[in-house]
């Protein structure tokens, strides 16, 4: 296995979210197991995975689904090291491979709708990110408007501050004045009453007027510092106002932002669990047959003609199975004949008991046909550990359907294709399977 390391980013460097699919272009054999063409999906952290990958060769290739925004199909090969690169992985044409090389096309219809899918989510995930913008953007609004909040309370606090200095240095020049006049009066009595002392009294009488006068000064100055602090007071009132409605506008504009990315978040799971279940749910990718009843004599004991009821059902992407309607016939009556769902074995000394002396027999092979759809299915009798070679047994799983056991796989290379069903016909409350060392009794306990 060879460790191949992703890392899928935007224009800007950022990684991206979602996942990478790889296929199989064909199945492929390792020693005594098939693989199947079937999805291997590796999610994305922050833009990069690591995963295991079979090596590829001249018959076949992997094609890579790019799960993401913007994510493309590529078929590329896989070389047999210890580690690589997924940027480094050389692109190979289809077309250039051998002939016996073939994709899967159901997995084509899958990997456009979920790209699809994921080009829907890439939009949201860019509505998502310009309210996220905004939100952040209306952030930095209610900063500076709290600031300029700020700044007005702190002028409006020093305008009151300068607005009672004014006026109290209007008080003390009211009071200077008041105190001038009566000095005025008082200088005036003393003149008229003591001739002697006029000069002086005149002297200080110039003195107390010019202090007056100077203290009218001061007055007005008071005046007008309070005309200032008053329209500092209407500035800062406006500037508070201001900022309020900001903050507000601002608080808005943030619920809005989060309820769209709440909306989006709702909307790619919605999308997300489309894309895995949907398709999936509804492609028909096969029909098959499964088994009602198995008739015979008794354990250890050849019947006579041994007996199958079957039933058609139909097989979807996801796995599961529902009934079908469908019509059987069998295609070989020397080898086994079907009545409506019962298929039974001719046994004569040509057929069924010479098969089972030699170690092999004929499949049954049974019709489907399903609307517009026919599928073959091959149901094979076998005998109990053979002695002989019986071909390259492959079983993909063991089943047990209504008390019956049975399993299913590919006989040889006449059913390679893995459409077939194997019933012991001498033990059919025993199930062995052929390994390298010989055959294996399956117990019950292993059957659960």
């Amino acid at each position: 296995m060879t460790l191949v390391h992703f890392h899928l980013a935007d224009a800007e460097g950022r990684g991206l979210d979602g996942s990478v699919s790889l296929v199989p272009t064909r199945r492929v054999t390792v020693r005594d197991a098939i693989r199947l063409p079937v999805a291997q999906t590796v999610k994305l952290d922050k833009g990069e995975a690591t995963a295991e990958v079979m090596p590829s060769t001249t018959q076949w290739v992997w094609r890579v689904s790019e799960l993401v925004a913007g994510g493309i199909v590529r078929y590329v090969e896989v070389p047999d090291k210890e580690s690589a690169e997924y940027s480094g992985l050389v692109d190979v044409d289809p077309a250039t491979l051998d002939q016996s090389s073939e994709t899967v096309a159901a997995w084509e219809t899958v990997t456009r709708v979920a790209q699809a899918v994921l080009d829907q989510i890439g939009s949201i995930d860019d509505k998502v990110a310009r309210a996220e913008s905004s939100a952040q953007a209306a952030k930095a609004s209610e900063g500076v408007a709290g600031q300029e909040s700020a700044k007005a309370a702190d002028a409006a606090a020093k305008a009151l501050a300068s607005q009672t200095a004014s006026a109290s240095s209007a008080s003390l020049a009211h009071e200077a004045e008041t105190t001038a006049q009566g000095l005025i009066g008082e200088a005036r009595s003393i003149a008229a009453q003591i001739t002697d002392k006029a000069a002086q009294a005149k002297s200080d009488a110039a003195t107390a007027d010019t202090a007056a006068k100077t203290a009218g000064d001061k007055a007005a100055q008071a005046i007008d510092a309070q005309s200032k602090a008053e329209a500092a007071s209407q500035a800062a009132e406006t500037a508070m106002r201001a900022a309020t409605e900001q903050a507000t506008a601002a608080g808005e504009s943030a619920s809005a932002a989060k309820a769209s990315e709440t909306a989006a978040g709702e909307a790619a799971k919605t999308l997300e669990q489309l894309r895995k279940w949907f398709p999936a749910a509804t492609m028909r990718t096969d029909l098959w047959v499964e088994p009602v009843d198995f008739a015979v004599a008794g354990p250890y004991e050849i019947p006579g003609q041994p007996a199958i009821r079957l039933k058609p059902v139909a097989v979807y992407l996801d796995g599961h199975t529902s009934d079908v309607d469908a019509s059987m016939a069998s295609r070989t009556t020397a080898v086994a004949t079907l009545d409506g769902q019962t298929l039974t074995w001719v046994s004569n000394a040509t057929t069924l008991l010479a098969a089972l002396k030699s170690d092999g027999y004929q499949p049954a092979e049974v019709t489907i046909k399903a609307g517009g759809t026919t599928v073959t299915k091959h149901v094979y009798l076998q005998a109990d550990q053979p002695d002989g070679v019986v071909g390259d047994l492959w079983v993909r799983t063991e089943k047990l359907h209504n008390g019956l056991r049975y399993y299913t796989g590919a006989y040889g290379t006449a059913a390679a294709d893995a459409n077939s069903m194997f019933f012991l016909v001498d033990r059919p409350r025993e199930i062995w399977r052929k390994t390298i060392d010989g055959w294996t009794l399956l117990t019950g306990k292993e059957l659960e």
